[in-house]
């Protein structure tokens, strides 16, 4: 018979777990190799059922080659950014920088942490003009997640950053995923505010005219907005592209949305994760959220259409 989704993913995770085991018993360099491929195309099988099991029907779906995060240009004062990015199987993660990245003097600082809490710092602080003193290579990230955490005073601006990043497979060889997860994160101290900007490139030479699909994950979306006497302020997200703007708040049912003809796109986060300490205070507000993007080419929708002609 056919296995609910959470039954079938802890099965298959269990068959890794025996094969993991088993190098104990087999320690040979054929024995890991088998093993890391098993793992890798298993994480690839439990994403693909994770998304499905949340995604609205659709059809074919382009295969996400690098993701590109960026503030704006130049970004404002007084910016708080930050973003944790998940992209499911990546054994590990290549993150460069546009050579222009510029932020002023010491203040205005961005920094990398493959932990959602902000503890295990990726690299160095970056800021400051630009050059390879200021904005060194960064180092390659163990793992498939990065958080990204911007702050800025209320002085002058400069022009930002721009990263991207490039999923790495048990190989160490470039690799595409079928999408990626955005998420708030709850080492964050203080309440977020200022825009990222949002791009995912594709390996598809049929990329023109593809668009987004936007999935929330709504038991881990919330947003409560704090009391305004006591200086809470409004929780909200903003999602927005050239085909509007869409805003997630306090009664908001986080619904799936799709951002035709476009692969970039602008998240606006106001507030605190619940679990932060930001928001652990009566009256503050709290913002939490969990999205997963994939890229929808146009035959996704001509194929879609002849199934159901």
């Amino acid at each position: 018979g056919q296995l609910a989704g959470s039954d079938a993913n802890w099965t298959v995770k269990h068959q890794v777990v025996r094969a993991q085991l088993g190098l104990k018993d087999h320690p040979d360099e054929e024995g890991k190799t088998n093993v890391m491929l098993l793992s890798e195309h298993t994480c690839r099988l439990l994403d693909s059922m994770a998304v499905r099991a949340v995604a609205p029907p659709s059809s074919r779906r382009g295969g996400v080659r690098r993701v590109c995060l960026e503030t704006k240009h130049n970004y404002a004062s007084n910016t708080r950014l930050a973003l944790r990015v998940t992209i499911p199987c990546a054994a590990s993660l290549s993150v460069t920088f546009d050579p222009r990245n510029s932020t002023k003097g010491g203040s205005d600082v961005l920094t990398l942490f493959s932990d959602s809490h902000m503890k295990e710092l990726v690299g160095v602080p970056y800021h400051g003009p630009p050059g390879a003193q200021n904005w060194p290579a960064v180092p390659v990230v163990r793992g498939g997640a990065l958080t990204i955490y911007f702050e800025s005073d209320d002085g002058p601006p400069d022009w930002g950053y721009r990263i991207f990043i490039q999923p790495l497979g048990g190989d160490g060889k470039a690799i595409s995923s079928a999408g990626m997860w955005f998420e708030s994160v709850p080492g964050v101290l203080h309440p977020t505010r200022g825009k990222h900007d949002i791009s995912l490139l594709t390996d598809s030479p049929r990329s023109s005219g593809a668009g987004l699909m936007l999935t929330f994950d709504r038991a881990a979306c919330a947003a409560v907005s704090g009391s305004a006497r006591q200086g809470g302020g409004r929780a909200s997200l903003k999602v927005s592209s050239a085909a509007g703007k869409h805003s997630y708040q306090g009664g908001s049912y986080w619904k799936p949305l799709a951002l035709p003809r476009s692969l970039s796109f602008t998240v606006q986060a106001k507030g605190s994760s619940s679990a932060s300490p930001a928001a652990a205070g009566a009256g503050s507000s709290s913002l939490d959220f969990r999205f997963f993007v994939e890229i929808l080419t146009p035959e996704s929708d001509e194929a879609a259409s002849a199934s159901t002609g």
